[in-house]
């Protein structure tokens, strides 16, 4: 967030929005008050960097506080910029590993499951197994198919 001149008043982010509403509270607030509501005083103030910063160094930044985007700031304070995680580390794949369990018999979703498996039972028009695959392969996770029988 910003004031009439650009210069920066503070971050509401996506955890900020869930923490209210997991509170109970209402969002139809003015976003100064949403900024208010900021208790953990780690980010009660927003992690910036000036404009020109090398990229190691707001990578370091980002690690350090536990961040993924830096608003980039002029001489002036003005918000010039922002720098996300992925802007620094575009292509990089992400350590993690999934397995997908999609075993047993599917006694629980009989009928469904006389005639196919329940890991391809339709979702909407896609079966579920290609639905899970492909929202783990836009988290960054590359996929390795193996099959292990049983009787």
């Amino acid at each position: 967030m910003v004031d009439g001149e650009r210069r920066l008043v503070g971050t509401i982010t996506d955890g900020d929005i869930r923490r209210i509403m997991l509170e109970g509270q209402s969002l139809d607030k003015l976003a100064t008050e949403l900024l208010a509501h900021k208790t953990n005083p780690l980010y009660a103030q927003p992690v910036t960097a000036p404009v020109g910063t090398d990229g190691a160094e707001l990578l370091r930044l980002m690690q350090d506080r536990d961040v993924r985007q830096v608003p980039l700031l002029d001489a002036e304070e003005h918000v010039a910029g922002l720098v996300t995680m992925d802007d620094l580390l575009p292509d990089q794949m992400l350590p993690l590993q999934a397995v997908i369990m999609a075993g047993g018999r599917g006694t629980r979703l009989r009928p469904l499951t006389e005639e196919m498996p329940k890991s391809m039972l339709p979702v909407g028009d896609r079966p579920l197994m290609e639905l899970i695959i492909e929202q783990l392969r836009q988290a960054g996770i590359r996929i390795r198919i193996s099959t292990i029988k049983y009787r």
